[in-house]
């Protein structure tokens, strides 16, 4: 799939959201971390569509939801914006896959708005300090050089950054549409504007609050992240309790456009699963 869209738009909690609903059945919702939008779903979510129902969304400040400078991204806002859409789309316990920093947004709307899912799955997951890369690091300590930088060069970076996210050579198709929503000055802008508001003590307070659910739950993780490396998968399943771990061989962060049908593959496998929360500590590689 070389294109990708979504059809639908409402306001919630102050900000357009732009959204779509495909397939029909139990309903799964997928939530996108940064620097990503929906476009990372584009393979799984037509698999998964003919069987369940599927809602994904881009987030405030990314995609083709509303972006503009000065606008609060941060975590807390993210769960929040979560929590609203989940309301209006009338679901009370939807299964939930989170990637990267989606997963502090909705384990976030799960411990602080309420939030409730009928099981959980963790992809490449930024919860747990430290997760934020040197790069990031760097801009946050210097970010108004980098908000003022000459835009051709700021571009560079930005190419940069994307292709770093996966372990094989991204595709040409997918590198542009990761680019395209942070180009020119307003992708500039917002950009810096979220790099601003990553805050590590959201993460810790969630890393505090985190432990066993009572919930199915599985962790999908790639032996090749540099972003967030695979050590913390391990980590995060001792603090879970022992959920079963499934490692991706050869996938970076972008874990989907590495490795899409093995994505595909564990979701498809942990959606059918009898709802029975994990006891035992597994990993499984493929």
């Amino acid at each position: 799939m070389t294109t990708w869209t979504l059809s639908r738009r409402t306001v919630v909690d102050g900000v357009e959201v732009a959204y779509d609903i495909m397939g029909s059945g139990p309903p799964v919702v997928l939530v996108h971390g940064f620097p990503s939008h929906s476009f990372i779903w584009r393979h799984v979510a037509p698999r998964l569509a003919e069987t369940h129902s599927v809602y994904l969304y881009d987030l405030p400040g990314q995609g083709l939801s509303e972006r503009r400078d000065g606008m609060d991204v941060s975590d807390p806002r993210q769960a929040r914006v979560l929590k609203k859409l989940l309301d209006y789309w009338k679901l009370d316990r939807p299964a939930i896959v989170l990637h990267d920093i989606g997963n502090s947004y909705g384990m976030i709307a799960y411990y602080d708005e309420g939030c409730r899912y009928e099981r959980i799955a963790f992809v490449s997951a930024a919860m747990l300090n430290p997760c934020v890369t040197a790069a990031t690091l760097h801009a946050q300590k210097y970010i108004e050089a980098y908000r003022t930088m000459p835009n051709w060069i700021y571009e560079q970076i930005l190419e940069a950054r994307i292709r770093s996210t996966t372990f094989k050579p991204i595709q040409n198709v997918a590198r542009l549409a990761y680019m395209k929503p942070f180009q020119g000055d307003l992708g500039q802008a917002v950009w810096y504007n979220r790099v601003a508001q990553i805050d590590p003590r959201h993460t810790d307070r969630l890393e505090r609050q985190l432990g066993p659910l009572d919930v199915p739950v599985r962790i999908i993780w790639g032996t090749d992240d540099t972003w967030i490396p695979v050590d913390q998968a391990v980590r995060l399943q001792r603090i879970l309790g022992g959920p079963t771990l499934s490692l991706i061989e050869g996938g970076g962060h972008f874990l989907m456009e590495d490795a899409p049908e093995e994505v595909t593959r564990h979701l498809i496998d942990f959606l059918n699963e009898p709802a029975v929360a994990q006891k035992t500590a597994t990993i499984v590689k493929r």
